[in-house]
């Protein structure tokens, strides 16, 4: 037990000191973007960031596409497995509670739709 004490202290040590290490490198990676004096640099600083963007998208999309479809599939999974058979009895409950009355409805229309046609 006391070992498993230890053990948690320093897993919450860790925990608590590791997170910091992501800010410091993400940091250093930022560039600052200095403010354009003209409407002419604003135009190429513009330009420059528009010339980036297929890249920049098609790179994420490259990256987000194997994520997506992980994503879809555990979604599907979880559809399929808990929600789909759920609302499918809780639908099916309504739709076999109200059958009488849609029959009904769907009598009077079809009646009141020959009138028209007739007419």
């Amino acid at each position: 037990m006391k070992n498993f004490s230890k053990i948690i202290i320093i897993l919450s040590i860790f925990s608590l000191i590791l997170p910091n290490f992501s800010f410091v490198f993400a940091q250093v990676e930022m560039k600052t973007v200095k403010m354009p004096e003209s409407i002419k640099e604003a135009k190429e600083m513009g330009k420059g960031f528009l010339g980036g963007l297929p890249n920049i998208f098609k790179e994420i999309w490259q990256e987000g596409s194997r994520i997506g479809i992980w994503m879809y599939q555990k979604a599907l999974n979880i559809w399929d497995t808990y929600i789909f058979p759920w609302l499918d009895k809780y639908v099916l409950q309504k739709i076999e509670k109200r059958k009488p009355l849609i029959e009904e409805e769907f009598q009077k229309e079809k009646t009141e739709m020959k009138k028209e046609i007739k007419q």
